[in-house]
C-alpha cells in the first residue's frame, strides 16, 4: 500500500476523477485502481485563490475494498487533479 505524504510541500499525485451531473465526484483512478466515492461522503474545500473547488471524500478501492479519506484537489491542468491521501477510513 502506498501513502501519499500530506506535508504542506507535496503535491499530490495526478489523479482522474469521475464527475455526476451535479459535478460530483463519484470516482477517482489511482496507479491502476479505482476508488468508488461513498455517496454523501464528498464535501467541498474551500477555494484558494480562485482556483476551482476541492473535495475531501471517503472512497473504497474497487480490487481490495480498503477505505480511505482522501482530499482531492486542483491540479496544474485544465480539469485535471491532485489526490492526497488523509487518513483510513
Amino acid at each position: 500500500m502506498m501513502i501519499i505524504p500530506t506535508g504542506a510541500d507535496d503535491p499530490g499525485a495526478d489523479v482522474q476523477v469521475r464527475f455526476d451531473s451535479r459535478a460530483q465526484p463519484l470516482a477517482v483512478r489511482y496507479e491502476g485502481s479505482i476508488w468508488m466515492i461513498e455517496p454523501g461522503s464528498a464535501t467541498s474545500l474551500p477555494d484558494a485563490l480562485g482556483e476551482p473547488p476541492g473535495w475531501r471524500v471517503r472512497a473504497r478501492n474497487s480490487a481490495t475494498h480498503e477505505l480511505r479519506t482522501m482530499d482531492l484537489l486542483p491540479g496544474h491542468g485544465s480539469g485535471s487533479r491532485r489526490l492526497v491521501f488523509t487518513g483510513d477510513g
